[in-house]
């Protein structure tokens, strides 16, 4: 595995998701038409659905390129969340401005200090229908009303349409996440000749 602690080994994209705690850190050699000599790059993070403060990062010169580095003392602070993101160019002699780049970004929790649930959506989702599932074998009734009020159950049916629904969305983060770490995955690639 190469040092990511050294710069020639950084991303040279930024990363779609980096831990809080962790030391982040990533280049742009794609802006040649911008010498950090002449021109700044500065990004701008927002949480998504809730107010929350502007994370600024000022990227650092690396030659011709820029390259951005924030300390895990820094981002220690930072809150777990999706993250809209914006990078600008900004002219050093009159301080003009442009914006270059945009996306989204997740932050994921500090494992060492978060009590969350590490799952994903998806996960919790097939977890809970396999325990429902479980506990509908014990239960014969669909629907029952008292006083009025009623209660309807789904069916075997229902909870097995969305169980495969929610495993197969399972798979698909399993297989990015094996992608990401350079690993094939089980699944079968028909070809036609």
């Amino acid at each position: 595995m190469a040092n990511k602690f050294d710069p020639a080994n950084y991303p040279k994209r930024e990363p779609m998701a980096l831990a809080v705690g962790d030391r982040w850190a990533w280049c742009r050699e794609d802006l040649a038409d911008y010498p950090s000599g002449i021109y700044t790059l500065q990004y701008s993070f927002r949480l998504e659905a809730a107010p929350s403060p502007e994370i600024k990062i000022i990227a650092t010169a690396n030659a011709d390129n820029f390259k951005i580095e924030v300390p895990a003392a820094i981002t220690s602070a930072y809150v777990a969340g999706q993250y809209q993101w914006s990078a600008y160019i900004s002219r050093i002699a009159d301080g003009e401005r442009i914006t270059i780049d945009g996306g989204t970004f997740e932050a994921l929790p500090n494992r060492e200090t978060s009590s969350a649930d590490p799952r994903s959506f998806n996960q919790k989702q097939r977890d809970a229908l396999r325990h429902l599932s479980l506990g509908k074998a014990a239960k014969d009734v669909a629907s029952y009303s008292i006083n009025g009020r009623s209660l309807t159950r789904h069916s075997p049916e229902e909870i097995r349409t969305w169980l495969t629904h929610y495993e197969a969305l399972c798979k698909v983060e399993e297989r990015r996440a094996a992608a990401k770490k350079g690993q094939g995955h089980s699944g079968r690639i028909k070809v036609r000749f």
